[in-house]
């Protein structure tokens, strides 16, 4: 092998090594990436959970407030209505046997 061609081939060595150590920081890199993502995820999956069981209960206090609002709308119905009669009292007269 002649000197260039030695020269040539161990450049293209380093070069290779070079190629080879960028790719591996790239992967470390990447690879610490991936790992904040996954840890992202874990983050937004516990916060998930308990999103979900306030939404539930705010569903439940939305619907109980709608059953109390007709309640109260029977009850205010019922006192308009309740305007309407007279009391009176049973006369003591009894019929015959």
């Amino acid at each position: 092998m002649s000197g260039l061609t030695a020269i040539a081939a161990l450049m293209n060595g380093f070069r290779a090594v070079t190629d080879i150590t960028r790719a591996l920081l790239e992967l470390k890199v990447e690879s610490e990436v991936r790992g904040k993502v996954v840890e992202l995820q874990s983050v937004i999956f516990s916060a998930q959970e308990p999103a979900m069981q306030m939404w539930s209960e705010l569903l439940s206090a939305h619907k109980r407030i709608e059953e109390l609002e007709k309640e109260l709308a029977t009850l205010r119905a019922w006192e308009a209505e309740k305007k309407r009669y007279a009391v009176s009292r049973p006369t003591s007269k009894r019929r015959p046997v």
